[in-house]
């Protein structure tokens, strides 16, 4: 997944670094231990090519916000080789599936700004804009 590290850094090289560094596997073990996250893998030739990591959130009561049980794509990412072959639908449908099993009525995604793909990909599977975040740097 460098080539999305590389694309992110090449935008914001204020907040990613250049080169991906390796996963420690304590962080999939702590996904993997919460049952409120959704993890998914694509494979292909025993290769992974793609996952998603979703997080289910139960209603909680809010003083503004009505109480609701939704979900939240955390990240999504295929390789570069494997684009546009459905991988990356296959991984948010499944993961719509299993929220709407567990009671979810809503489920949010964000990228960033310059990620016209990701854009173009998250609309044409039902994502709408909600809210715009802005960023200032300072000194």
């Amino acid at each position: 997944m460098q080539s999305i590290q590389t694309l992110h850094a090449e935008a914001h090289p204020e907040v990613f670094k250049p080169i991906l560094d390796p996963i420690p596997s304590a962080f999939f073990a702590d996904l993997l231990s919460d049952p409120r996250n959704i993890v998914l893998m694509a494979e292909y030739d025993q290769a992974v090519v793609g996952y998603l990591w979703c997080q289910e959130h139960p209603p909680a009561d809010s003083f503004y916000e009505v109480s609701a049980h939704t979900g939240y794509i955390n990240h999504v990412a295929v390789d570069v080789a494997r684009r546009r072959r459905g991988i990356g639908q296959a991984l948010v449908e499944a993961a719509v599936a299993e929220l709407e099993s567990r009671g979810a009525t809503r489920v949010g995604v964000d990228f960033w700004s310059f990620n016209a793909p990701a854009r173009a990909f998250f609309a044409g599977l039902g994502f709408a804009a909600q809210r715009q975040v802005c960023v200032r740097q300072l000194a």
